[in-house]
C-alpha cells in the first residue's frame, strides 16, 4: 500500500496509464508479507418506524388501516434469490418483517371520511464483518462455501524504484504494483486464491475491496552506507523503520444481484502504520507491520451504472485492522489469480 512506501503521485499516476508493453521490467516470482485482516462495520440506516408483519398487516386492513407500498423502505432493492448461507445485514430481501414509513388510518365518523397519516422513521444499524463478507462472496459463488476460507492482504515485493512489473499469469500479462492487494483463499497453504481488489484498483474484474491512502505523517530512522571502491561509492541500506498515521479510505462493494447493481459502502479516517526494513537472509525487502483503523466513517449507498441512486443511503462506522503481516518467499499463487488491467 502507498501508506509506508509515500511513492510519489506522479509514478502512482504513470502506473495507471502506462500500457503493458511499456512497463518494461517482467516478473516470473516475488516475494512480499501476507496477512490477515478483519471488518468490524455497523450500517445505520433510516428505515420505516412501522413494524409490521404480514399477518398484523392482514389484521389492520380489516379495520381501515394501511401501509402503503410505495414508501416501503425495504422493497426497493431485491438480490433475488441469494443462496442459503448468505448473512443477510439488513433485511432488504426478508418478506416476513417490514419497516413501512407511513400508517394511513381510515375512520368514518358521523358518516364523514377522515383519513389519518402517521408517518414514523427509525434509524437500523446492523453489522457487516468477516463473516458477513464471506458469505457475500458465496452468494455471488465466487467460493463454495464460507467455512474454511480466509480474508487476506498481500502486499508484492516491487521495488520501489519502479511503478509496475509486468507478470505472465498464463492466459494475459497483467501489471503488479506497489500497495495492498485482497483475496479470499482455503487456508494459507491454497493454490488458487479468489482476487477481491487491490489498492487504486486498476484491473478488469469486478472489485470486492478496495483501498486507498491520500496523507501521511511518518516518524521513525534508517542509516545509509557508502563504501569507496576507488571507482566510486558502493550503497547499502543498513537499517530503515518507520511507523505513523496515513488519512485513507476502505470500501466494500456488495455486488449480490447480478444486475450491475452494487451497495457501496466506504469507511475512512485515521489509519496506524509500521514497516521495518529487512536484511536478513539478504532478503532486502521491506516487513509491513500492522495496519489499523479505528473510529472510521464514511456514507454507504445503492449504485447502478456507477451512479449513486439515492437509494439505501448510510452512514458507514466502525474498523479495519491487518496484522502485522509476515514475510513470503515466493507469492506466484497470487501473482497467477490477478486479472488482466482494464483498458
Amino acid at each position: 500500500m502507498k501508506i509506508p512506501y509515500l511513492a510519489p503521485a506522479a509514478l502512482l499516476a504513470s502506473a495507471l496509464l502506462a500500457p503493458l508493453a511499456s512497463a518494461q521490467t517482467f516478473a516470473t516470482d516475488l516475494p512480499g508479507n501476507v496477512s490477515t485482516f478483519t471488518v468490524n462495520l455497523t450500517i445505520a440506516e433510516t428505515i420505516g418506524g412501522h413494524r409490521v408483519n404480514a399477518q398484523q398487516q392482514q389484521r389492520d386492513l380489516a379495520r381501515g388501516i394501511d401501509y402503503p407500498d410505495t414508501i416501503r423502505f425495504d422493497a426497493v432493492y431485491n438480490p433475488g434469490n441469494p443462496a442459503s448461507a448468505l448473512v443477510n445485514p439488513f433485511g432488504w430481501n426478508n418478506p416476513t418483517v417490514n419497516n413501512y414509513v407511513e400508517r394511513v388510518v381510515t375512520t368514518n365518523p358521523n358518516g364523514t371520511t377522515v383519513v389519518t397519516a402517521n408517518g414514523s422513521h427509525a434509524i437500523h444499524r446492523t453489522r457487516y464483518t468477516n463473516a458477513t463478507l464471506l458469505a457475500d462472496l458465496v452468494a455471488t459463488g465466487r467460493i463454495p462455501a464460507a467455512r474454511g476460507y480466509r480474508l487476506v492482504a498481500v502486499r508484492f515485493d516491487v521495488p520501489t524504484e519502479i511503478d509496475a512489473l509486468v507478470f505472465d499469469a498464463g492466459t494475459h500479462l497483467t501489471i503488479v504494483r506497489p500497495g495492498l492487494y485482497f483475496f479470499a483463499e482455503q487456508g494459507a497453504n491454497d493454490p488458487s486464491p479468489i482476487f477481491l481488489g487491490a489498492e487504486d484498483n486498476i484491473y478488469a474484474a469486478d472489485q470486492v475491496i478496495d483501498f486507498a491512502s491520500f496523507e501521511t505523517a511518518e516518524a521513525g530512522r534508517y542509516v545509509d552506507r557508502f563504501t569507496n571502491t576507488g571507482a566510486g561509492f558502493d550503497y547499502a541500506l543498513v537499517s530503515d523503520a518507520y511507523n505513523g498515521l496515513a488519512l485513507a479510505e476502505f470500501a466494500i462493494y456488495r455486488r449480490i444481484g447480478g444486475n450491475g447493481q452494487y451497495y457501496q459502502m466506504r469507511a475512512g479516517g485515521v489509519f496506524n502504520w509500521r514497516e521495518v526494513y529487512d536484511n536478513r537472509q539478504n532478503r532486502n525487502t521491506y516487513n509491513r507491520g500492522q495496519i489499523r483503523g479505528v473510529n472510521l466513517t464514511g456514507p454507504a449507498a445503492l449504485f447502478s451504472a456507477g451512479q449513486s441512486t439515492g437509494q439505501h443511503e448510510a452512514i458507514v462506522t466502525g474498523a479495519v485492522n491487518m496484522p502485522a503481516a509476515r514475510y513470503e518467499g515466493s507469492l506466484v499463487r497470487y501473482l497467477n489469480v490477478l486479472p488482466p488491467i482494464a483498458n
